[in-house]
């Protein structure tokens, strides 16, 4: 027997292990094929089932993961690695117990959970108490209670959900300034020190978490600041002189809910002086409130009842928004109804100046919001999302026609600012609106182009007392974070035309929109550079590497060859 072909004990192991892995790997493969199968068969019952789930699986979840890997490798990755380390995760082993991963997850997990639990722990969150430095007057902070109706759990990590746009944003702002200042003083688009160097990204990460930071104190303050009051004037030709200096107030978006109490509702009557007398009418411009209607709710809603059953009998006005409709409109209407506030739903109401006659006063008109006839399916009596289609002409129609002769002002009520042309073919001298929050957190403003108007007064045309006019809100949607925008309520004063000049100038927030749109497309462009040059450059070190070591081993080889060729000799 040739003993040449015969394997020693070394050769065999390797080869009954390589046989092993072989057989693993199979098994691994039929394993995979067997999961994929499964998880086909479950998708495709979820799409029969639930279509919307498969938006969240394939859209939301992907692109939160992306976001917080991105916010990772910014503000956490760099503080975690030793200073001397390559860039590349995979060339490092992470630090899973060093102080900045432990708190950067942390965050991240308890902000995710406070998303969660925003409906099941916000919607009746009636028996907790809790007291907060929350509102900022004259650059005073000033400690107020929220009266058992705020959960403390969902003010910290709720409002830290929402907060998770600064420090992207922040990442978006420092890369694409990084990408600019290169490109313009190198004439390239990455650098490489910027791509290898540990130091430079932490400098970028101190500047990201400053930047981050400002964002946070400016957004909190200002949330939870006493809102602006705004008074604009609005001029009608041909007013009738007891008429003028006709008030009234407006709110909207308020959304009471998880994080919104009776003391917002209460605030907002105090700014607007109404147990003073200070407006004539109230307006309540949709998106009132934000969770069904629970004794929590009626509870944080109690203030207007109680202004709506004193002195403003008849003068309080309130039409849907389209966050009644996605939680159930029904109930709100009934609430109003009981609560001696006016539904402006396709419907009109009259009211009355003192010394004025019967029939000379202010007209007013309001739609029901566009989701409750676009989104909403059913309707019915009892159901609650009964379906009322939007009509300004049929609301406008129900005008008497004394009224129209007298020339009333008419104002219409509408959360949504949209489809001005059909309120000034009715003859509506002021559209009141809500719903964009002003953009709420930059650069969110990007996302309320498409309504006809996004903040302040408009007048579409200069030639006629026509005007509408979209307002910030009072509180905002979801966590309570402001960022170049502001929380107001407004007064409305009709005065003569003759006297007075409508206040259309351009507002921050409108300014900031146009900013975003520029700033949304410009940042990730400048982030895929970032990403694909990275890449590209890693692959690039990747292969002198391989080819280093390619080359050390043929020298090593050749060396030892020589070496036994001598030993030979």
């Amino acid at each position: 027997m040739d003993t040449s072909t015969c394997l020693d004990d070394s050769e065999e192991d390797t080869l009954k292990v390589a046989l092993t892995h072989s057989k693993k790997s199979i098994l691994h493969r039929r394993a995979q094929i067997i999961c994929r199968c499964l998880a086909l068969v479950i998708l495709v019952v979820i799409a029969v089932l639930q279509p919307l789930i498969l938006l969240v699986l394939f859209v939301l979840v992907p692109v939160f993961c992306l976001l917080v890997r991105y916010m990772y490798s910014r503000l956490a990755y760099p503080f975690v690695v030793s200073a001397d380390a390559n860039l590349d995760p995979k060339d490092q082993k992470h630090k899973w117990r060093h102080p900045v991963n432990l708190v950067f997850w942390l965050i991240i997990v308890l902000s995710f959970g406070g998303a969660l639990g925003a409906r099941p722990l916000g919607h009746n969150s009636d028996k907790v108490s809790i007291f907060l430095l929350a509102r900022a007057l004259k650059f005073k902070l000033v400690t107020h209670s929220l009266t058992h109706q705020v959960n403390v759990f969902l003010l910290m990590f709720y409002n830290s959900f929402g907060a998770l746009i600064f420090p992207v944003t922040s990442c978006w702002f420092i890369d694409t300034c990084e990408v600019a200042y290169f490109y313009y003083y190198f004439k390239q688009i990455v650098p490489y020190p910027a791509l290898g160097g540990i130091a430079w990204q932490r400098r970028k990460g101190y500047l990201t978490l400053a930047l981050t930071l400002f964002k946070l104190v400016n957004s909190y303050v200002v949330a939870y600041s006493d809102p602006r009051l705004i008074t604009v004037n609005i001029p009608i030709v041909d007013l009738d002189p007891c008429l003028r200096g006709f008030k009234i107030g407006m709110v909207s978006d308020l959304h009471l809910g998880p994080l919104s109490s009776s003391y917002d509702t209460q605030l907002s009557l105090d700014l607007l002086g109404v147990s003073e007398g200070n407006v004539d009418a109230l307006m309540l411009v949709g998106d009132i409130g934000d969770q069904p209607i629970t004794d929590s709710l009626v509870e944080k809603f109690a203030p207007y009842k109680d202004v709506a059953e004193g002195g403003m009998t008849n003068k309080v006005f309130w039409t849907s928004g389209n966050h009644e409709n996605i939680v159930g409109v029904q109930p709100y209407r009934d609430l109003m109804a009981e609560s001696g506030i006016v539904s402006l739903e396709n419907n009109y109401t009259h009211v009355t100046s003192e010394g004025c006659g019967s029939n000379v006063g202010v007209d007013f008109i309001g739609v029901a919001d566009y989701t409750g006839y676009t989104r909403m399916t059913g309707g019915g009596e009892g159901d609650v999302n009964q379906i009322i289609k939007p009509d300004i002409e049929y609301a406008a129609s129900r005008i008497p026609a004394q009224n129209v002769e007298n020339g009333n002002p008419l104002i219409l009520l509408s959360h949504q600012p949209r489809e001005w042309e059909k309120a000034d073919a009715v003859g509506v001298n002021l559209m009141v609106s809500g719903h964009t929050h002003g953009g709420q957190a930059f650069p969110m403003h990007a996302f309320i182009i498409n309504q006809e108007g996004n903040a302040g007064l408009f007048q579409p045309d200069k030639a006629k007392d026509r005007y509408f006019y979209v307002g910030e809100g009072m509180v905002g949607w979801g966590p309570r974070v402001r960022f170049l925008s502001w929380p107001e309520v407004t007064i409305f004063v009709l005065v003569d035309a003759e006297n007075e000049e409508p206040d259309t100038g351009i507002r921050a927030a409108q300014a900031t929109m146009y900013v975003a749109i520029v700033f949304f497309p410009a940042s990730l462009v400048a982030c895929c550079c970032i990403a694909f040059m990275t890449r590209r450059i890693r692959g690039r070190e990747k292969k002198r590497k391989v080819e280093m070591m390619q080359k050390e081993t043929e020298m090593h080889v050749q060396v030892k060859t020589t070496a036994g060729g001598e030993h030979e000799l």
